[in-house]
């Protein structure tokens, strides 16, 4: 197979002299650098300079292998330059199969999970509505509880009906914060309410707030509900009486209530309700008309 001479180990091919030929000119166990571009003899265990880059080839196998002991590696590069196509079956210890490719697109409240074309799934964010009317509310994928955020329009404010009469203000709606267990795909509807009309001193009086609620879209079961609060009267003459409205009340039906907050009563005086919420009721006026209350919020967010 071969033989030693000196400190020199001389590989030799056993074969076609072509073959022969290719590998003594390409491996030789000892001492000293050469060219091995250039067509020198590559020394194993030593520096080899090259000023070309140099091809290894093999028609029938792997041309190159490399063993290293144990816990060393068994090919070092000089600098942190990418190689093209160096392929491995590990990368940091990692199959290439649990490498995620590059994401493509962008996403407010992190990413859900990655499309098989690269883009990215966005978690569902905070959905709010704070416009009176029903809104529909898909519970996305994966998702199996809600917190919401309920808040009752406030009551429209009373107008006075004579100049020794001030108009009582409109109740504060109800605030009510829960956890709403879920289902993915479950349809639900979302309601917000519409804030009271005000008294007009004349043709009618204020009214209350619209609740603001969470409804089973396929059963119509009320799971949530903060209620409006009540409108204001005119008939606090001169600010005495007992024409007060009344505050808004949370209900929880299905779920676990985090905090709850009955609306605040409505007073005599020119300004609005209880102030900050927006379920503030309406204010009462010593001018007609009063102001109407406001609009309700609903606030969704999943949690898990």
């Amino acid at each position: 197979m071969g033989s030693i001479s000196g400190k020199t180990r001389w590989v030799r091919a056993v074969g076609t002299p072509a073959a022969a030929i290719g590998l003594a000119g390409m491996i030789v166990f000892g001492v000293g650098v050469a060219d091995a571009a250039n067509g020198d003899n590559l020394v194993i265990g030593h520096a080899n300079r090259a000023s070309a880059t140099t091809t290894l080839k093999d028609s029938k196998g792997t041309p190159l292998s490399l063993v290293a002991p144990k816990g060393k590696a068994p090919l070092h590069v000089s600098n942190t330059t990418e190689v093209p196509r160096l392929n491995s079956a590990l990368v940091g210890g990692l199959a290439a199969g649990q490498l995620q490719r590059r994401v493509s697109g962008s996403c407010g409240l992190g990413i859900a999970s990655v499309r098989s074309g690269g883009s990215a799934a966005c978690a569902p964010g905070v959905v709010v509505h704070a416009a009176p009317g029903s809104y529909p509310y898909t519970v996305p994928s994966n998702v199996h509880e809600l917190r919401v955020f309920l808040v009752g329009g406030g009551g429209g404010g009373g107008a006075n009906t004579a100049p020794s009469q001030v108009g009582v203000n409109g109740g504060q709606g109800a605030l009510l914060e829960a956890l709403l267990p879920v289902t993915s795909g479950e349809q639900l509807t979302v309601t917000v309410g519409d804030g009271g009309i005000a008294d007009d001193g004349a043709t009618h009086g204020s009214t209350s707030g619209g609740a603001t609620q969470v409804v089973n879209a396929s059963t119509a079961a009320v799971l949530l509900k903060a209620t409006g609060g009540g409108g204001g009267g005119d008939l606090a003459s001169g600010c005495i009486g007992n024409s007060v409205a009344a505050g808004g009340e949370p209900h929880v039906f299905t779920g676990i209530g985090l905090w709850g907050q009955l609306g605040q009563l409505g007073g005599c005086d020119t300004g609005g309700g209880a102030p900050g919420f927006a379920g503030t009721g309406g204010g009462g006026s010593t001018a007609d008309p009063a102001t109407a209350g406001n609009a309700g919020v609903a606030e969704l967010e999943p949690v898990g």
